[in-house]
């Protein structure tokens, strides 16, 4: 009784490009090779891969503090609330989608207001909203500020909400 070996359907290996002097790893995944640059980027990741390498890069606090945004070119100012904030981006909800590489400035409305350049890196519609992703352009210490205002208030407005949550749940048990 013969024995079949299963063979995957798709294999991937890391080569380099025809160029000698290209050293850039690309890939050879056989008849998608088409779609390679597609799914992997220069350095050679899978774009997941790449994708948590960048998320790692800097911590996000979780945010929802008033911001405002504005294209560079229109004056249109749009009020808006984070969904979250690191030294190098931000992250908001729109009710209009943001074209990626588009250049927006933000004013982020803490107790000393931040104004910051950024770049739109993308857009993911949520609903009838879209999930905004902007890269810092002007990462300085004026960014780092607002980072840590942020974060200050965030933590503010939890234990606030916990002492609230203990006195409302302290009054019950009194009844």
């Amino acid at each position: 009784m013969s024995r079949k070996v299963k063979r995957p359907i798709l294999t991937v290996k890391r080569c380099f490009s025809d160029d000698f002097l290209d050293k850039t790893p690309r890939y050879d995944i056989g008849v998608l090779g088409v779609l390679a640059d597609s799914i992997i980027n220069e350095e050679g990741y899978f774009m997941s891969e790449r994708k948590q390498l960048e998320q790692r890069q800097f911590t996000r606090h979780p945010s929802h503090v008033p911001l405002e945004v504005w294209q560079e070119t229109e004056s249109v100012h749009r009020q808006l609330h984070l969904n979250d904030v690191s030294l190098g981006g931000v992250a908001f909800q729109s009710d209009i989608c943001w074209k990626p590489n588009t250049i927006i400035r933000l004013r982020v409305l803490v107790e000393q207001p931040t104004e910051l350049a950024g770049r739109v890196v993308w857009c993911r519609q949520n609903g009838k909203r879209f999930n905004v992703g902007v890269e810092l352009i002007e990462a300085n210490s004026d960014s780092e500020d607002m980072v840590e205002q942020v974060r200050q208030i965030e933590m503010y407005q939890k234990m606030i909400a916990s002492i609230t949550e203990d006195f409302y749940y302290d009054s019950w048990e009194n009844i």
